[in-house]
């Protein structure tokens, strides 16, 4: 006997909703791992890795476990689907999209988004380790779970609508105050719809990753 369509859509939210927290707990551990190796810290480091490798592994097993069992999420990483015209375009509207926001809060007067200071290492080594941790490792893991996973899965329960809508949501939810939350919901909308339109997480990826690359550049040349 198939599932209710209500029920179904409930089954979907709470998946996403279990995805979510063990995305928000890797997030937060990548970013205090590289904090600490940014600082050198490597004693803190081993310390880190002892006390959480267990859940690391656990979590990795079950985000491989869903990549590999469900087909139609896994259709989004072939690279032969993927014109690279697409990635550029999905870039470059990346880039856009970060000047009309920055412009936007600049004229209104309202808090923006930023990544920190990049200037602040005086290593070159550590300035540009923390430039591609920012520019990729972010972006990728972001677009992995919610464009990636979370999206397909309750695009499988529910509307598609309410699918793109529902992750673009919680998306936002990640980042304070109200009006970067807000930014990062339209960026988790428009990613969707590049994953939508081209059949590809790669193109939301350039997407996301047009986004950072604004905020470090504008960073770079303060």
């Amino acid at each position: 006997m198939s599932e209710r369509p209500v029920i179904k859509i409930i089954n979907g939210i709470m998946r996403a909703i279990v995805i979510v927290l063990l995305y928000d707990y890797v997030k937060n551990l990548l970013s205090y791992i590289t904090d600490i190796i940014l600082d050198n810290n490597l004693i803190l480091l081993n310390e880190v890795f002892n006390n959480n490798i267990v859940k690391m592994v656990l979590l990795f097993i079950g985000l491989i476990h869903i990549l590999i069992t469900e087909k139609k999420i896994v259709t989004v990483f072939s690279l032969r689907k993927t014109r690279c015209v697409y990635v550029l375009i999905a870039f470059l509207t990346g880039l856009v999209f970060s000047l009309l926001y920055y412009t936007a809060g600049e004229l209104l007067n309202i808090p923006s988004y930023s990544i920190g200071d990049v200037q602040s290492y005086n290593n070159t080594v550590v300035l540009w380790s923390a430039i591609l941790t920012i520019l990729l490792i972010g972006p990728i893991l972001d677009e992995l779970i919610f464009r990636g996973i979370i999206f397909y899965k309750l695009k499988e329960t529910s509307y598609i609508l309410l699918a793109v809508i529902f992750q673009a949501a919680i998306f936002g939810m990640f980042y304070r105050p109200l009006s970067v939350a807000i930014f990062f919901f339209f960026v988790g909308i428009i990613g969707a719809v590049f994953l939508i339109r081209t059949k590809s997480i790669f193109t939301s990826i350039a997407f996301h990753v047009g986004i950072i690359s604004f905020y470090i550049i504008y960073s770079l040349l303060l």
